[in-house]
């Protein structure tokens, strides 16, 4: 058996494989204090005699140094401040699950044995009100008249009866509502309520409520919430 002699390279110089490691180790790009104080150190000591540093340059260098490493820490922060609010709102948001929000565009989803609630906005008032209500199909299941309304908000709730007096199916509905006022009918806007049985965020992370029915409606543009 042949023993094996492990010989050592003189002092400074490295093997092929111990520069071959050192080559493929991750680098940092990043510049750190002790780096620059070295840095600066060194360009003291080699600094022209004849035209030494300035003091004022060194503290003009050591002063930039110091901001830019302060924005960096205030950016982390900043990113850690907006990743908590971001979890802190959806936890908020979390709290509207089983409760219902107005949406816009007249849309809600009747449950069983119960009323669709929604509302509009009378500036001026209105001599009668009419509000139709539409089901997924287009079809005109119930029309309601209300008489004459003061102006301001105009509160109702349809109670799931159709024109023959039966209960209509549970589903989607759309609420319709046309306004007469001085010899001139307008059709306003309807908001109705809807309930939020879940809640996402998008790829933009932005928080969206998911209605009964399978309606989504942004967290912004909740205007108001009901029971």
């Amino acid at each position: 058996m042949v023993a094996q002699v492990t010989q050592s390279l003189p002092t400074g110089l490295a093997s092929y494989e111990e520069r071959k490691a050192a080559a493929s180790a991750p680098k940092s790009d990043e510049l750190g204090r002790q780096e620059f104080l070295k840095l600066l150190t060194t360009q003291l000591q080699n600094q022209n005699p004849l035209d030494p540093m300035k003091n004022e340059q060194f503290v003009a260098q050591l002063a930039q140094f110091s901001t830019l490493e302060a924005t960096l820490s205030m950016s982390g922060s900043l990113d850690n401040f907006v990743s908590s609010r971001k979890e802190n709102d959806v936890l908020e948001a979390s709290n509207l699950i089983g409760r219902s929000v107005a949406v816009a565009n007249g849309q809600g989803f009747r449950q069983s044995s119960a009323d669709l609630p929604g509302y509009l906005s009378l500036p001026s008032g209105a001599d009668a009100v009419f509000v139709n209500v539409v089901g997924a199909a287009g079809d005109t299941v119930r029309t309601i008249e209300f008489g004459q309304q003061g102006p301001g908000t105009f509160e109702f709730a349809w109670d799931g009866l159709d024109n023959a007096g039966g209960e209509a199916a549970p589903g989607a509905y759309r609420l319709e509502a046309m306004v007469a006022l001085g010899g001139q009918v307008s059709r306003e806007p309807v908001k109705v309520f809807s309930e939020v049985s879940g809640i996402r965020r998008d790829a933009a992370g932005t928080i969206e409520l998911e209605l009964l029915g399978g309606a989504v409606l942004g967290l912004g543009e909740v205007e108001r919430i009901g029971n």
